[in-house]
């Protein structure tokens, strides 16, 4: 099984990427979806309330009153570098256990031909960057990814603010092994994929 890291820019496409692998007996880990399950943690949940304060929280949440609103607690961090700082420091380890584990578990499974791990935040991950036979980088102009961010429902401030503190283009470029210029089509995308299966099966 070949374990593969997607990596990018908000917007740039990563999610359709790994949907379109999921068609080729991927295994797919969303470390998006993985940061869903780590702020059920309540030690996790116990640590962001005293950074940030309570207004993170959901009222009247249907999991409890300690239930974090993603979307405030987005208002709060994404103003503020430092806060971000803290933030991954909370959330990037929890995250990273998991992604591991995930992977562990598949190998072991030996089910998939690929596992696919959509990396969000691959500057908080060059640590494990070895764990990946191929780290994939998606490209796309920051004003193709700004307007995917915005059709998402995201606000134009909110998106160009999550673009500019990502990491840069150059720190992707000089870990990837590959790299796939996205043009928005999904036809492109899915040749990329077919051609890329067919070189690796």
């Amino acid at each position: 099984m070949k374990t593969i890291f997607i990596i990018g820019k908000i917007g740039s496409g990563k999610t359709q990427l790994c949907s379109v692998f999921s068609d080729y007996n991927a295994f797919i880990i969303n470390c998006d979806a993985l940061g869903h399950d780590v702020l059920q943690d309540k030690e996790i949940v116990t640590k962001l309330i005293k950074h940030f304060g309570d207004t993170i929280l959901k009222k009247n949440g249907p999991f409890g009153e300690n239930e974090i609103s993603r979307s405030n607690l987005a208002k709060i961090v994404f103003a503020n570098e430092d806060y971000i700082m803290v933030l991954n420091s909370i959330m990037i380890p929890a995250i990273k256990e998991e992604l591991l584990e995930q992977i562990s578990l598949t190998k072991k499974g030996m089910l998939f031909d690929f596992c696919v791990c959509e990396i969000p935040v691959f500057d908080q991950c060059l640590d494990i960057a070895n764990l990946a036979n191929e780290i994939i980088y998606i490209k796309s102009s920051k004003t193709d990814c700004i307007n995917r961010c915005v059709k998402r429902g995201m606000s134009y401030d909110d998106a160009i603010a999550r673009w500019d503190l990502q990491a840069s283009e150059e720190l992707f470029e000089q870990y990837a092994t590959l790299i796939f210029e996205n043009n928005g089509s999904l036809n492109n995308i899915e040749n990329f994929v077919n051609d890329y299966v067919l070189r690796n099966s």
